[in-house]
Parts: structure tokens; C-alpha cells; sequence
């Protein structure tokens, strides 16, 4: 990604006229780990041809600021 979600993987997928999106962060001190782990932060869905709002993207970097600061990390 790019701009403020420099930093952030995106997963997307189509089905029939909604697109979904995974929002994923690289965590390279993930606790019990042998290395860097991909982590989950959030997901939404939203019609073909739109765009996710400037707020909801703050709120997706706003879940991974509270993820990073977490200790212990929530690892599964």
C-alpha cells in the first residue's frame, strides 16, 4: 500500500459486485516466534467501484497502533 498505509499489506478478493479486503501488518517482534509474522489487523467489504473513506482507514491504523503497543502480543 501506499501513502499513510505505507507499511500495511492488503489481501483483496471479488465476489459478484463486493470487494472484500484483509488489512495485514508485518510484525518482526512477534513474541515465541522464530521470526516476523504476518498479523490480521481487521477486514471489510465494500461495493465494486467505491472507495474506503480517509476515516476508515485511520481507524484500520488506529487497530494497529493498539496491536503494537499490546504486551504481550495476541498471537494464535
Amino acid at each position: 500500500m501506499h501513502g499513510d498505509m505505507t507499511g500495511w499489506f492488503e489481501a483483496r478478493t471479488k465476489y459478484q459486485r463486493a470487494l472484500y479486503r484483509l488489512f495485514c501488518l508485518q510484525d518482526r517482534k512477534a513474541p515465541g516466534l522464530p521470526g516476523p509474522a504476518l498479523v490480521m489487523i481487521t477486514g471489510a467489504h465494500k461495493p465494486s467501484q467505491s472507495a474506503f473513506s480517509e476515516a476508515f482507514y485511520r481507524s484500520v491504523r488506529a487497530l494497529g497502533e493498539e496491536y503494537l503497543r499490546s504486551d504481550p502480543r495476541s498471537v494464535a
